[in-house]
């Protein structure tokens, strides 16, 4: 049988943005997600700009943040190439999402949503299901 794995997603701190008008915000709290399903990570940004330009990043533990996603309005497309994540920016409604198909606990680390330099994250740590906590 396929071995059950829960991921747990919970909130970081946001960072201060140092651009005078640029805020991001990820807006899902906590994600109960199993093994081979999907993960959708919401991020809502403010900015003067009018041509933007969003990330998301991956940190795991014991290791830097990578960029696994760049949008701008320029260049939106939704698939990143032989990855299992999608991601679209929405100028309109100022919001980009990032979706992870086929989850596996090796995705679990910090998703971090940022609009230049400001930025927030969201954790995924695995969990067996009685033991899901979430601590503020």
């Amino acid at each position: 049988t396929k071995m059950r794995s829960w991921l747990c997603a919970l909130l970081c701190v946001l960072l201060p943005g140092s651009s005078k008008g640029d805020n991001v915000t990820q807006t899902e709290l906590v994600l109960h997600v199993t093994d081979g399903t999907g993960a959708t990570f919401n991020c809502k940004y403010e900015t003067i700009s009018s041509t933007p330009d969003l990330f998301w990043y991956l940190q795991v533990p014991g290791m830097s943040p990578r960029s696994i996603i760049h949008r701008a309005a320029h260049r939106n497309d939704e698939k990143e190439p032989e990855t299992r994540y999608e991601s679209k920016l929405d100028k309109d409604k100022k919001s980009i999402y990032l979706k992870i198909s086929d989850v596996r606990v090796s995705d679990s680390g910090v998703y971090y949503c940022a609009l230049r330099p400001t930025g927030g994250g969201v954790i995924w740590t695995p969990l067996p299901p009685d033991q899901l906590k979430l601590q503020i």
